[in-house]
């Protein structure tokens, strides 16, 4: 057994990374929605910010991100194990997590007046998250580290 050591280290600093930084967008973008009372003007028929798609896509990227943070803690516990479900588990999550920001693009695109910025962001989140699987995914396919650390 190698060890987590390697390129496996920035996985660690990823998955440790992942729930604070969801956690953070979570209590800063989605809590005061539903404090604030923009919850109700989202979701009004009458309100100026209306729009029907609205308020799934929020729950969608609430739950999707409460998912992402909750699954990067359990992923993290099975690396430290070392437990030989984890190469796969981490791939499913780069492919779920490809097909969530593509998702959350698709929906967004329904809502009317949606400013190019956040388009543009939206694309570069695509981008990064493709260029992440398409390193990540083919080195825990193909790795001897990995294929040598996970055996528990």
């Amino acid at each position: 057994c190698e060890g987590i050591g390697g390129w496996l280290i920035w996985i660690v600093i990823g998955l440790i990374a992942t729930p604070v930084i969801l956690f953070v967008q979570i209590f800063h973008t989605y809590l005061p929605l539903f404090t604030s009372g923009a919850w109700q003007e989202l979701t009004s028929a009458g309100s100026s910010v209306y729009h029907p798609v609205m308020a799934g896509l929020v729950v969608f990227e609430m739950v999707s991100k409460l998912f992402f943070a909750f699954s990067a803690i359990g992923l993290l516990a099975l690396m430290l194990r070392e437990s030989r479900r984890f190469p796969s588990l981490m791939i499913l999550f780069f492919v779920l997590n490809l097909v969530y920001v593509a998702s959350d693009m698709v929906l967004t695109g329904f809502l009317q007046g949606v400013p190019a910025e956040v388009f543009n962001g939206m694309t570069m989140q695509l981008v990064k998250t493709s260029l992440v699987a398409m390193l990540w995914i083919p080195y825990f396919v193909v790795s001897n580290r990995v294929r040598q650390t996970f055996v528990n």
